[in-house]
C-alpha cells in the first residue's frame, strides 16, 4: 500500500494497493492516528469505508487530503476480499502526516527601521515542520533578491556581513521557510 507509514501527503494523493490475485474488491479507511474511533473514507466522509471493485487499475483510489486536518497524523488501512466476500488480507500504514499548508515564518532580526553595520545575526521563527529557512536581501524598491544564507535547524539563524554594502542605503530582508511537504512561505 502507498503511501507508506511516516510519509507526508498533500493535495490529492493516489493510494495504491497490491492485493492478492483473487481479490474482487478492496476497502479503504482513514483513521485518526491519535483517536482510533474517528474514521473516514478517502473522500472525507465520516464513518464510511470506500470500496474499490476495479482490479484493472490495481485497486487505486484518490485520497483528498485537503478534507483532513492539516498537520495531523492518520493511519490508512486497506483490506481485500474475494468474490464471495471472504476476507483475504489487510495492510495498515501508520502515522501518515497530512500537510496542506505552508509553515508560518516570522523574521525576528533585523527589525525594520533599525540601523545595522558589519556582522548581523539574521534570525527567524518558523513552524515545527520547517526543514529550512532561506534568508535574502535586496536594496529597497529593487527587484533582485540576493542570498544571505540558509539555516536548516532551529534556531533559524545565519550571519550576514553587511560591511560591503553601501552606508545609508535601505535594505529589505526576508525569510523563506520550507516545510517537510515542500510548502514555502515568505515573511
Amino acid at each position: 500500500t502507498t503511501p507508506l507509514a511516516g510519509d507526508i501527503v498533500k493535495g490529492s494523493k493516489t493510494v495504491v494497493v497490491i492485493a492478492p490475485d483473487i481479490a474482487a474488491w478492496v476497502t479503504f479507511a482513514v483513521i485518526n492516528a491519535t483517536n482510533s474511533t474517528q474514521n473516514w473514507s478517502l473522500s472525507g466522509s465520516v464513518g464510511v469505508i470506500a470500496n474499490d471493485t476495479n482490479s484493472g487499475d490495481g485497486f487505486t483510489q484518490p485520497w483528498t487530503t485537503t478534507l483532513f486536518g492539516n498537520e495531523s497524523l492518520f493511519n490508512l488501512t486497506a483490506a481485500s476480499y474475494d468474490a464471495a466476500g471472504s476476507f483475504l488480507s489487510n495492510d495498515t500504514q501508520g502515522n501518515i502526516q497530512v500537510d496542506n499548508a505552508p509553515p508560518n515564518v516570522t523574521l525576528d532580526i533585523p527589525k525594520a527601521g533599525t540601523v545595522y553595520n558589519k556582522l548581523v545575526r539574521v534570525n527567524a521563527s518558523a513552524g515545527n515542520d520547517t526543514v529550512s529557512v532561506r534568508f535574502e536581501y535586496r536594496e529597497s524598491s529593487t527587484a533582485d533578491w540576493k542570498s544571505i544564507g540558509t539555516a536548516y535547524v532551529f534556531p533559524y539563524t545565519v550571519d550576514w556581513n553587511t560591511a560591503p554594502l553601501a552606508d545609508g542605503t535601505a535594505y529589505e530582508v526576508r525569510a523563506n521557510a520550507t516545510d517537510d511537504a515542500g510548502w514555502i512561505s515568505l515573511s
